[in-house]
């Protein structure tokens, strides 16, 4: 056993996994509980794998990440964890100190499940190496920048995409110093507040990549990226956009891949797009365009993909 660097366990039939059953496997990299009938777990179960680096625990019944004996958390003795799958799980709520002294993780996925809130401090101390967090098809309601303390030092992609989402505090966003990628896409809920949201910050952000597709919004306001300066990526895809605001884009100077498909914009103008210099890619399928200006292509002159399937041009014009 003390060889052993994976155990896959994977798609069985485990209800209980008894404490010091897993004491002979030091040396045990990786283990995969995925889509097994565990419904808790022990806080000392973990204590003898000072080497495990990856934890699959994924699609099982846990009803808590806390031992209801030493209301510890179960997670508390894997130090050294780099990836903790725990998908598709029923939890609803991160209670405080969840995730604490974890130094060396690095990517964390609880999306697919139930979660409906967050606590503050449930992402706790010593979470210093964590950059990957997705939160993905759950159910949150609220993005509070106090529950997210403890990661704005270091996180760089946070996924957030398909929840029940109808608020997101107004320094959420500018609090990271590292959040380079976040995706927000398929949170109809959120359609009425994002319209207005606005993002408080005099400080240029670090965004390269920002995901708000399938939300529902027919505009946003004129400074919403104002401090995106650095955005690479922008998919706004799958919304009811009628027409473009050349506010929007007026400091994205940076920006090469911008999809704007399944939207119901009617008609492009020259100023609209002039400031996106480096734009390489330019989705627009599926919206209501009946025509389209020579000078704006000649404008984006790194343009190289353009998308214009679906649509309902009759003339290529002049001007």
């Amino acid at each position: 056993f003390q060889h052993i660097y994976i155990l896959n366990l994977s798609d069985n039939e485990i209800e209980t996994i008894e404490v010091g059953s897993l004491d002979l496997l030091t040396k045990l990299n990786m283990l995969g509980l995925k889509n097994n009938k565990l419904k808790s777990i022990d806080s000392k179960l973990f204590n003898a794998l000072g080497s495990l680096n990856t934890l699959q625990l994924s699609e099982n019944p846990i009803e808590s990440f806390f031992d209801p004996s030493t209301h510890q958390s179960i997670f508390k003795s894997i130090t050294c964890i780099k990836m903790l799958n725990l998908s598709g799980l029923k939890e609803k709520h991160l209670l405080k100190d969840t995730f604490v002294n974890l130094s060396s993780l690095n990517e964390l996925n609880i999306c697919d499940g139930e979660l409906e809130s967050i606590e503050e401090d449930a992402f706790g101390l010593n979470l210093d190496s964590l950059v990957k967090l997705n939160l993905s098809n759950n159910k949150l309601k609220r993005l509070e920048s106090k529950c997210f303390k403890n990661l704005t030092s270091q996180l760089k992609n946070l996924n957030v995409n398909k929840n029940d989402l109808i608020h997101i505090d107004d320094d959420f966003i500018s609090n990271f110093d590292a959040l380079d990628d976040f995706q927000l896409s398929e949170n109809k809920a959120l359609v009425n507040f994002i319209s207005t949201f606005e993002i408080k910050s005099t400080l240029e952000l670090n965004l390269t990549c920002l995901e708000l597709s399938d939300i529902g919004f027919k505009t946003l306001h004129d400074d919403f990226f104002n401090q995106m300066d650095l955005l690479a990526k922008l998919n706004l895809s799958k919304n009811k956009i009628k027409r473009i605001n050349k506010m929007w884009f007026r400091n994205l100077k940076k920006l090469k891949n911008l999809d704007l498909s399944e939207n119901e914009i009617e008609s492009i103008e020259c100023d609209e797009l002039e400031t996106l210099r480096k734009l390489e890619i330019l989705n627009l399928a599926s919206n209501n365009l009946k025509s389209i200006k020579k000078s704006i292509l000649i404008n984006l002159k790194n343009l190289n993909q353009l998308t214009l399937k679906q649509n309902q041009i009759e003339s290529i014009e002049e001007g």
